[in-house]
C-alpha cells in the first residue's frame, strides 16, 4: 500500500510538472483516454470533461480567457487511489483585468498507473467576481 501511495504521488507530481512546462500532450498521456475532469462554478469553462480531447479543449478555452500569475501546488497527500493537491492560484481574465486568489484542492484519482478523474474544489465566487459575473 504503501508503495501504491508513493507512485501515485509520484505520477501526479510528474503530471504537475508537465502542465507547469506547457506540456499538455505529456500531461494527458499520464491520464487515461477517458479520464473525467470535473471543474465547478459558473465560468465558461467550468463544467465536466471526458476524455483527452476535450480535456485538452477545456485547458484551451482556460488558457485564452486567463493568464495565470501564480499556480503553486504546495502539498501532495496520498492515500488509496487518491492524491490530494492542495496550493494556492492567482489569475487575470483577460477580458476584465480582474484578478482573483484562491486556495485550492484537487483531487485526483488513479487506476492502473493511470489518472481517471480530476476534481477541483476553488473559491468559485472569486472567479465569478474576476468574471464581472
Amino acid at each position: 500500500m504503501i508503495s501504491d501511495r508513493k507512485n501515485n504521488r509520484r505520477l501526479v507530481r510528474r503530471g504537475y510538472e508537465l502542465f507547469a512546462k506547457g506540456d499538455i500532450d505529456g500531461m494527458l498521456a499520464l491520464h487515461s483516454p477517458d479520464s473525467v475532469w470535473h471543474i465547478p462554478g459558473v465560468a465558461p469553462w467550468a463544467g465536466t470533461y471526458r476524455g483527452h480531447d476535450a480535456i485538452r479543449s477545456l485547458i484551451a478555452t482556460l488558457t485564452a480567457q486567463v493568464e495565470l500569475l501564480e499556480f503553486r501546488p504546495e502539498k501532495f497527500l496520498a492515500d488509496a487511489d487518491k492524491v490530494v493537491v492542495l496550493g494556492k492560484v492567482r489569475g487575470r481574465v483577460r477580458a476584465t483585468g480582474r484578478t482573483y486568489d484562491s486556495e485550492f484542492a484537487e483531487v485526483l484519482t488513479i487506476a492502473n498507473g493511470k489518472m481517471i478523474a480530476f476534481d477541483e474544489y476553488i473559491d468559485t465566487l472569486a472567479v465569478a467576481n474576476a468574471l464581472g459575473l
